[in-house]
């Protein structure tokens, strides 16, 4: 099935429908009240003596074979306004459902997007009114999709429809399935989301509908604040969702801090002169996971004070090549988990962060919540391409919760952790 895009569901007149219906009905039956009226009329011509011999015979003729084909347009007509009846109903019914959802979704803080995901505006709110937006926004999300999915699937009912009614009733005609056809629509967007009975894995929609929304809360900047004191320059950006990020540089200074939407403190990053990079992540009750990586590549992690090495930004920049996958940023690619000045300065004209902390900020959650030598380097990888370890395990994991809503959005941003996993995998034999 194939959901319009909004762009395109807005230029659909499904009111329309019934009516054009019930113009292809009566145009059919006028068709055929013609095509008998020309048979009459030619049959009357030989029976009155006006008209015999071979032209006659051969006029008859073309005239059976003409009728024999009006009568198959009449028969695709009526057949197609009964399909178009059957369904009419469902799709005027979801079409309605859909302009009241969106006005009612529209008329408060929240959005559609061209794809259907609902969010909230992109404004600079208390973290506790972010939080509740975040979840209107997902609770409206729950009452669009079936909305859509009705739809979708009525429109694919009169399409279906209309289409066997062409490669039959006389006309025998060789159509191209729906999506080889150089008329079907282009702009759409991909089936049901978290639709229970439609599309092949709908939970995975599903989530990756949840994921968006805490990439856009997590990862939409809404206000930065610059202050230099001396030649130290510090830079705090705050998310959609309240949490804040800081960075601050100068001489023998390079550190990043990472909040929550609490203002508590969850990760810091710093960089030494000769390059080399730390984090530190915050676990309450235990002893902070620490990677570090240096200049020449080489990374270790430090978790529960147990040392081991894990693969580090080269290897997986390798990976990331070798399977033609992209980061969102470049700096991604690189294991370098903060936004620089110029990154900083694109984000105040609207551009995207991909949430609180990339690559060894991941890595450093990754390798705390894997159970095995071979689950840790795995996640090494995972994290340094910014795909993470998988949900379920981080699930397990209660002291990520603070940074969870970053994880989520991250992983699925770039692609999934399963792919993630997958080029670990090949990385850690």
């Amino acid at each position: 099935m194939m959901i319009p895009s909004r762009t395109v569901f807005d230029t659909w007149r499904t009111e329309s429908v019934g009516a054009a219906g019930r113009t292809l009905w009566d145009s059919g039956e006028a068709l055929d009240d013609e095509v008998s009226g020309a048979r009459y009329a030619i049959s009357r011509l030989a029976q009155d003596g006006l008209w015999s011999g071979v032209a006659a015979q051969s006029g008859e003729t073309a005239i059976d074979v003409g009728c024999l084909r009006a009568t198959s347009v009449s028969a695709i007509a009526r057949n197609s306004a009964i399909g178009i009846a059957r369904s009419v109903p469902d799709l005027t019914a979801a079409a309605s459902k859909i302009r009241n959802l969106l006005t009612v979704i529209e008329s408060s803080d929240l959005f559609v997007t061209d794809d259907w995901l609902v969010l909230p505006r992109v404004k600079n709110y208390p973290a506790t009114l972010a939080a509740t937006l975040a979840t209107v926004a997902d609770t409206f999300q729950v009452q669009l999709n079936p909305a859509l999915v009705d739809l979708s699937q009525a429109d694919h009912d009169i399409g279906a429809f209309v289409r066997r009614t062409l490669m039959g009733d006389g006309l025998g005609l060789a159509l191209p399935e729906i999506g080889a056809d150089p008329h079907a629509p282009r702009d759409f967007t991909e089936a049901p989301h978290g639709d229970n009975t439609g599309g092949t894995n709908p939970e995975f929609g599903r989530g990756l509908q949840r994921a968006r929304l805490l990439e856009h809360m997590t990862g939409t900047v809404v206000e930065t604040e610059t202050t230099t004191a001396g030649d130290t320059t510090t830079t705090m950006v705050r998310m959609l969702d309240g949490s804040r990020q800081t960075y601050t540089s100068g001489p023998g200074v390079n550190r990043t801090e990472f909040r929550s939407p609490e203002g508590v403190l969850t990760a810091t990053r710093t960089v030494a002169g000769d390059g080399t990079a730390t984090v530190s992540l915050t676990r309450p009750g235990k002893s902070p996971a620490v990677v570090t990586e240096r200049p020449d590549g080489t990374t270790e992690a430090v978790v529960d004070g147990i040392t081991f090495p894990i693969p580090s930004s080269r290897d997986y920049a390798i990976a990331l090549a070798a399977g033609v996958m992209s980061a969102t940023e470049s700096g991604v690619a690189r294991g370098l988990p903060y936004l620089n000045q110029a990154q900083v300065a694109r984000l105040e004209i609207g551009a995207k962060a991909a949430g609180p902390g990339l690559t060894l900020l991941g890595t450093a959650m990754g390798v705390a919540t894997a159970e095995n030598g071979y689950e840790r380097c795995v996640a090494g990888v995972a994290g340094g391409v910014g795909l993470g370890a998988d949900l379920a395990l981080l699930a397990l994991a209660p002291e990520m919760s603070p940074l969870r809503a970053f994880w989520t959005g991250a992983s699925v941003s770039l692609g999934g952790s399963m792919v993630g996993n997958i080029v670990g995998q090949v990385l850690c034999r």
